[in-house]
């Protein structure tokens, strides 16, 4: 009997000993938790922040996007109707990008030399000249440049 009481009171003890161990470990995850709990609060704040300014931005380019676009549909009224056609089949084909620059003899929609002559031609500027490799309408992007140092200093 002796045996037995002494046997069920070290199976106590060591029962007592898990139960002390595992609130122990408890305390631990609650403080753990609680770290985390702070720092997901912290996230959510910083997400909440970047999401407004995130939709100011989108606000701000949506009504670029609006002047843009309006300058677009009065610049188209002084194209011919076949360059338009040609244009917007060319955007159409090439993902939104119907002109293309060129600099050295490169178009840079395709990253391809064009030829020599079409080079001089197109540095003329007295035809719309089209890439061999990708149709794009090119320009030649050193005049563009200087134009557009030309225009800023009037």
């Amino acid at each position: 009997m002796l045996k037995e009481i002494g046997f069920k009171e070290d199976q106590r003890d060591q029962k007592e000993t898990r139960v002390l161990e595992l609130m122990e470990l408890m305390a631990a995850q609650d403080q753990a938790m609680a770290g985390l709990t702070e720092r997901l609060q912290e996230q959510d704040e910083l997400v909440g922040r970047r999401s407004k300014e995130v939709e100011e931005q989108v606000a701000k380019l949506q009504k670029e996007l609006a002047v843009l676009e309006k300058q677009r549909q009065e610049l188209r009224k002084g194209v011919p109707a076949q360059l338009l056609k040609r244009y917007e089949f060319i955007r159409q084909r090439r993902n939104g990008t119907a002109i293309s620059p060129v600099s050295d003899g490169v178009c840079f929609g395709c990253h391809m030399n064009i030829l020599p002559q079409q080079f001089i031609d197109l540095q003329k500027g007295v035809e719309i000249i089209q890439c061999p490799h990708c149709q794009r309408i090119l320009y030649w992007q050193e005049e563009a440049l200087e134009e557009g140092i030309s225009q800023g200093a009037s």
